[in-house]
């Protein structure tokens, strides 16, 4: 790990754009988890500020169509889940 100076740090912030909105502007529907992706996935392609090739949207299932997971959330405070 490398670690940078505070100028290196804030050109690379500033020059940052979220692929997504924020939170409170995204569509969501409770248990639909597939058309929430589509959306996200849509939501990206419609601003064109990356290329789409660079985003891939993962389902993982099995027969019984349960998949066991572990919310985490990071020292930054950002969150993920462990599957």
């Amino acid at each position: 790990c490398r670690r940078v100076g505070p100028a290196m740090e804030l050109s690379a912030t500033a020059s940052y754009r979220a692929a997504v909105p924020p939170r409170a502007a995204c569509v969501y529907s409770s248990c639909y988890c597939e058309e929430n992706v589509w959306k996200l996935c849509e939501y990206i392609r419609s601003q064109d500020r990356h290329p789409v090739e660079d985003f891939y949207a993962v389902f993982i299932s099995n027969d019984r169509r349960m998949v066991s997971g572990l919310r985490s959330e990071c020292a930054g405070g950002c969150e993920m889940w462990l599957l």
